[in-house]
C-alpha cells in the first residue's frame, strides 16, 4: 500500500510539473514576449496602438538603465484590416489569374528587428533573404527553418 502511494505522488508531481512547463511553453510561444500590448475596442481602424509615444517611452528606459532590451511591432493582419474596412467581408488570397489555383493567406506587416527580437525557438521561417540569414550568423543567432516541401 505504501508504494502504490508513493508512486501515485510520484506521478502526480511529474504530471502537475508537465502541466506547468505546458502552459508555460504555450505562453511563450502564443505571446512571444515579455510583454504584449494590443487593443481590445472593436469599433474601428481608429483603435490601433499608437506606436511613436510607445517607441520614445522604450528607447528612454533603454538608455537611462538598459531595464528594455529591445522590442518591436507587429501589426494585425490584412484579413483583418480589411474586415474592419468592410464591415465584416474580406480575405487574402493569391491566386492565378483564371483563380484555378488559389490559397488563402494571412499577411502580416513586422518591423525589420522582428527575427533580432523574436524567441527564435517558437518561430520557423521557410524562407530567408540570403543576406538577413548571414547579418543573423553575424550576431551569433541561429535560425532554425523548415525544410522546403
Amino acid at each position: 500500500m505504501f508504494a502504490i502511494c508513493l508512486s501515485f505522488l510520484i506521478f502526480a508531481g511529474s504530471t502537475f510539473k508537465l502541466i506547468g512547463k505546458l502552459i508555460v511553453s504555450g505562453l511563450e510561444s502564443r505571446v512571444g514576449a515579455d510583454l504584449y500590448a494590443g487593443t481590445i475596442d472593436v469599433r474601428g481602424m481608429n483603435t490601433f496602438v499608437d506606436d511613436g509615444p510607445i517607441s520614445e517611452f522604450l528607447q528612454q528606459q533603454k538608455d537611462l538603465d538598459g531595464a528594455v532590451i529591445d522590442w518591436t511591432y507587429a501589426a494585425p493582419s490584412l484579413k483583418y484590416v480589411l474586415r474592419k474596412i468592410n464591415n465584416g467581408g474580406g480575405s487574402t488570397r493569391f491566386a492565378d489569374y483564371a483563380g484555378y489555383k488559389s490559397s488563402r493567406n494571412n499577411i502580416y506587416s513586422v518591423q525589420e528587428n522582428y527575427l533580432e527580437v523574436l524567441d527564435l525557438k517558437y518561430y520557423m521561417p521557410n524562407e530567408l533573404a540570403s543576406d538577413y540569414v548571414q547579418k543573423m550568423d553575424d550576431a551569433g543567432r541561429t535560425i532554425k527553418r523548415l525544410p522546403d516541401g
